[in-house]
């Protein structure tokens, strides 16, 4: 599964894959913060964008665009949750794919 047998290859794809898989952890938290919340977030906020980061929303945004592109001025993509604020809980039943490539294989997250 790994395209090399050097040793400190190996041990670099693999701490890059851990780091990926420790990014969805950390969003799945945000998303469950979001979840939690989402009726009081949706009433403060309205209809707008949101950025969550440590349990806390740190941008309130009119785009998805927008939000990213502000927020990732002072935090690395990847370590925030951008989410469209809606008190409807049908509003987040989205599901979005992804090529990756982790190995030298292909396949989807």
């Amino acid at each position: 599964m790994v395209g090399s047998t050097d040793p400190i290859s190996c041990f670099l794809q693999l701490q890059d894959f851990f780091a990926k898989i420790w990014r969805v952890i950390l969003l799945r938290e945000e998303f469950n913060f979001y979840l939690e919340h989402q009726g009081a977030l949706a009433k403060k906020y309205g209809d707008t964008v949101i950025v969550i980061k440590d349990k806390t929303v740190i941008g309130v945004y009119n785009s998805e665009e927008e939000a990213v592109k502000e927020t990732t001025r002072t935090h690395e993509l990847g370590s925030f949750l951008v989410q469209k604020c809606s008190a409807d809980p049908s509003s987040v039943l989205h599901t979005y794919r992804s090529r990756v490539r982790l190995f030298g294989e292909e396949t989807f997250v």
